[in-house]
C-alpha cells in the first residue's frame, strides 16, 4: 500500500486528538487498499470499521479511560451536543 498521511499543524499546537487523527487517517487506506471495500459507493464500509479500529488502536495504546475521553469528544459531543 502506498499513500501519504497528512494532518493540518493546527491539531500538533497542545491538541490532544493528534494521536487519534493519525490513526484514523491510517485507518482509512488500510481498509480500501488492503481489505478492498468500496468507500465510494459503500462509504459506511469504510466509516465504521475505521473508527472501531481507530478506537481499538487507541486504546490498545493509551488505555480505557483515556480512549474513552477522545470519543466522547470527537462522537459523542459532535453529535449529541
Amino acid at each position: 500500500m502506498h499513500g501519504l498521511v497528512t494532518a493540518e499543524d493546527g491539531h500538533y499546537a497542545g491538541g490532544s486528538t493528534v494521536a487519534w487523527l493519525t490513526a484514523v487517517e491510517l485507518a482509512h487506506p488500510w481498509w480500501t487498499a488492503v481489505v478492498g471495500n468500496d468507500q465510494i459507493n459503500k462509504p459506511c464500509l469504510d466509516g465504521a470499521p475505521t473508527q472501531f479500529s481507530t478506537m481499538l488502536c487507541y486504546e490498545a495504546a493509551y488505555g480505557r479511560d483515556r480512549a474513552n475521553t477522545i470519543r466522547n469528544a470527537v462522537f459523542d459531543q459532535a453529535f449529541l451536543a
